[in-house]
C-alpha cells in the first residue's frame, strides 16, 4: 500500500527473511419484527456473528444486512423460519455485527452490537439491552467504508473495538473503555477505495486486521513474535471487502490456532488463506471454495466456522462446518 503499507514493504521483506531462517434468542425476537422484509442491497457485504450455547444446543448465526431501503435487518441464518428483526437506521454500505460476552456491554449476558456508516459518513451503532435494542447513536468520525468490529475481554486494542477506513485510506478505530468510548486512533495503512477492513481477536486477545491495499493484495496486521504488531502481505487479488476468522481447533487438529482470511477472487469465487497463530510467516497458498459472489465475504468462527456472501440472486449464501470441512453452499 502507499504511505504506511508502501513503507512496510521493506519491513515485510525483512520479516519474511527473518522468519524463514438462550437469553440472546429472546432479546433478538424482542426487536420490532418486519412485516415485509426487503432483500439485501445489491453488492453490499453483510455482517455475521455466531452464538454457540454452552450446553451444546443449537447454534445461532446472526446475519445483519442493509436492505434495499437502506435500513438494517438481522436474522438467524440457521433458522430461516424465524422472522427478521428490523433495526432501522439508514446506512451507506453494510453493517457489521459482533457478539459481546458478559463483561463488555452487559455484566450478565451476551449481547449483540451492530455498527454502520451513516448517511453523514459518521460511525453509528446500536446494541441489545435487557428490553430490546437501544436507539441508534453516533460515534462520530468521518469514515469511508463499512466498519469492522472485534471483541475480547482481554483485547489489546480494547474489549470492544471498531475499525473503518477514513479519509486518505488510513484505518482508524475507537474502543470502548470503562468510562465510555475512547477517542479515534490511527492504525495506519492505505486501503483501496471502496474496501473495508475486517478484524478479529485471537484467544489471547491479540488483534488481527485484514485489509486490501492499493496493489489489491490482502495485507494482515498481526502480532509477529520478535517484531510486535506489523503489517505483512498475504497476496491474492481482490477489490472487495475481505473477511477474517480466528479458528481455535480444526476437525483434524483440536489444538490448532489459525487466522483464516477470506476474499472474493477476480473469478468471483470465494478464496481463503490460513496462517498459524501467532503469525510466523505470511507465506502460503490461497485455496478456492467456489461459488459466484457479488459481495465481499463475512466470516465468523465459534466452535463452527461460517462464511457468508451475496450470490448472483442477491441473496445471502453460506458455507459452514468444522474447519476446514465446510458443507456445500446453501442459502442463508
Amino acid at each position: 500500500m502507499r504511505t504506511l503499507f508502501r513503507n512496510r514493504k521493506r519491513q515485510a521483506a525483512l520479516l519474511t527473511a527473518a522468519l524463514a531462517g438462550g437469553g440472546l434468542l429472546t432479546l433478538l425476537a424482542a426487536g420490532p419484527a418486519a412485516a415485509q422484509v426487503p432483500g439485501p442491497a445489491p453488492g453490499v457485504t453483510p455482517g455475521v456473528a455466531m452464538f454457540t450455547p454452552a450446553d451444546s444446543g443449537n447454534a445461532s448465526l446472526y446475519l445483519a444486512y442493509t436492505g434495499t431501503d437502506g435500513a438494517v435487518y438481522i436474522r438467524d441464518a440457521l433458522a430461516p423460519s424465524r422472522p427478521a428483526t428490523a433495526l432501522g437506521g439508514r446506512l451507506i454500505g453494510g453493517p457489521t455485527v459482533v457478539l459481546t460476552t458478559p463483561g463488555v456491554l452487559s455484566q450478565t449476558s451476551d449481547e449483540l452490537a451492530v455498527f454502520g456508516r451513516g448517511t453523514d459518513n459518521a460511525l453509528w451503532w446500536t446494541h441489545q439491552t435487557a428490553t430490546g435494542w437501544a436507539p441508534w447513536q453516533s460515534l462520530g468520525g468521518i469514515i469511508t467504508s463499512k466498519p469492522a468490529a472485534a471483541t475480547s475481554l482481554s483485547g489489546d486494542h480494547g474489549k470492544l473495538a471498531v475499525f473503518a477506513r477514513g479519509n486518505g485510506g488510513v484505518i482508524w478505530y475507537r474502543s470502548l473503555g470503562s468510562s465510555g468510548w475512547n477517542g479515534w486512533t490511527s492504525l495506519g495503512g492505505d486501503l483501496l477505495s471502496g474496501t473495508a477492513p475486517a478484524a478479529v481477536y485471537d484467544d489471547s486477545g491479540h488483534l488481527m486486521v485484514a485489509a486490501v491495499g492499493l496493489d489489491r493484495h490482502i495485507w494482515l496486521f498481526a502480532t509477529v513474535p520478535g517484531f510486535g504488531f506489523a503489517w505483512g502481505v498475504m497476496g491474492g487479488q481482490t477489490a472487495s471487502d475481505p473477511g477474517i476468522a480466528f479458528v481455535d481447533g480444526t476437525s483434524a487438529a483440536p489444538n490448532a490456532k489459525l487466522a483464516v482470511v477470506f476474499a472474493r477472487g477476480t473469478d468471483n469465487a470465494l478464496w481463503y488463506k490460513q496462517l498459524t497463530v501467532p503469525v510466523t510467516t505470511f507465506n502460503g497458498s490461497w485455496h478456492s471454495l467456489g461459488g459466484r459472489l457479488t459481495s465481499g465475504p463475512a466470516a465468523v468462527s465459534n466452535g463452527l466456522t461460517y462464511v457468508v456472501a451475496l450470490g448472483t440472486d442477491n441473496q445471502a449464501w453460506m458455507r459452514g462446518g468444522a474447519w476446514p470441512n465446510l458443507a456445500a453452499w446453501q442459502r442463508g
